[in-house]
């Protein structure tokens, strides 16, 4: 776990949040080789109500909450 701050008015935000969970990635597994980050590593905002489903893919900014924990899902190309 990693607790980061992000400016939400920042329009370039989720580019950010990729910047910021692939050098936690690469900190966490060294040896994880990933040609296109942004294909390879998806954010999820994690649902704080437990209601099904968990986990929401973020694609907007406005997915983005105060306080809110983001889970970051890795899978090699073409394991989709």
């Amino acid at each position: 776990y990693q607790s980061i701050q992000v400016d939400k008015a920042n329009p370039n935000i989720l580019s950010e949040l990729h910047k910021q969970a692939v050098e936690i990635v690469s900190k966490s597994i060294g040896s994880l080789e990933v040609n296109n980050h942004r294909h390879d590593i998806k954010l999820f905002l994690i649902s704080p109500d437990h209601q099904p489903p968990n986990l929401k893919l973020i694609t907007r900014s406005t997915d983005i909450t105060p306080t809110c924990f983001i889970e970051i899902i890795i899978w090699r190309p073409g394991q989709e």
